[in-house]
């Protein structure tokens, strides 16, 4: 008799947990239809300030308990607070510039919402003033200006934290691994904010570089003759231009040297576009560090 309720036991406690294990299964499957969306979509905010963010957190349509983490791809720019939760407060810290934020629930990522924050460094009418306006100093450091999110023609491998080999000055580089994507030629847009084509943001998103008189850059390439073109300025058909367009191509050479961008004459008291480059001919692999403005 023992014996048979033993086995009844066993039969039972197996039971339960396929049933746990089934739960388990369906809830991680269920996460593959989970949308999540943030609001509001666009943020600006002046140095201090602060702004609510809501997560909206569905499943098939309907909404689910979660617990979001919230990021910025700039970080320099502000926190949150708490940096969980369907609900959050992001407060801009002193420096200025542009990013996105998300929200993510385990492997899903929201919408991205634009963040403009106007702070001490630049925004609207602000912007130089100091000995040197960077571009890229070193991997997401606090001097950085304008980010390097649109992509035209091919895509190359971009390493924006490359420190394997020596760099033109800081800590880190950044790599371009160049492969032909079909188009033979591809260029990388930095602008302010993130998402500016010259048509969506009407005031408050530009620098004023008027302090300035070029644009430098240290530059090395796998092998030498490999052009690159720079430009500073543009979107001149949109509804919003900036006040000028300088471009020069430059041939690199294998070694790490400094190539400059004349801005003399230039009417720079708008820039949204703050640095375009230019490749063809793959494939090939360059290396850029130190982009700055000075005089």
């Amino acid at each position: 008799m023992q014996t048979r309720s033993r086995i009844y036991f066993i039969l039972i406690l197996c039971v339960f947990c396929m049933a746990v294990v089934s739960c388990k299964k369906k809830k991680k499957l269920a996460t593959s239809t989970v949308d999540v969306a943030i609001t509001p979509v666009s943020i600006s905010l002046d140095a201090g300030a602060s702004e609510s963010l809501t997560a909206s957190v569905t499943n098939a349509g309907k909404e689910i308990d979660a617990n979001p983490t919230w990021a910025v791809s700039n970080t320099n720019l502000g926190q949150f607070s708490p940096e969980q939760g369907k609900k959050v407060t992001f407060t801009a810290g002193t420096l200025s510039g542009s990013a996105y934020i998300t929200a993510i629930v385990d492997d899903i990522t929201s919408n991205s919402a634009s963040l403009v924050v106007s702070g001490d460094s630049g925004g609207g009418s602000n912007g130089g003033g100091g000995e040197y306006f960077y571009v890229y100093k070193d991997y997401e450091d606090a001097e950085n200006h304008y980010i390097p999110h649109q992509w035209w023609g091919d895509q190359p491998t971009v390493d924006f934290n490359n420190a394997t080999i020596p760099t033109g000055g800081g800590s880190s580089s950044m790599k371009f691994t160049y492969t032909s994507g079909g188009a033979g030629w591809g260029a990388i847009l930095w602008t302010e904010p993130y998402d500016n084509n010259g048509d969506n943001y009407p005031t408050n998103t530009d620098y004023d570089l008027s302090d300035y008189t070029k644009l430098t850059f240290w530059a090395k390439s796998d092998t030498a003759g490999n052009k690159i073109t720079v430009q500073v300025g543009g979107f001149e058909n949109a509804k919003y231009p900036d006040s000028s367009q300088t471009s020069q191509e430059f041939s690199l050479s294998t070694t790490w040297d400094q190539y400059e961008l004349s801005l003399a004459e230039k009417d720079l008291t708008k820039i949204q576009l703050g640095f375009y480059l230019g490749f063809t001919n793959p494939p090939f692999v360059f290396y850029l560090d130190e982009i700055k403005f000075e005089n």
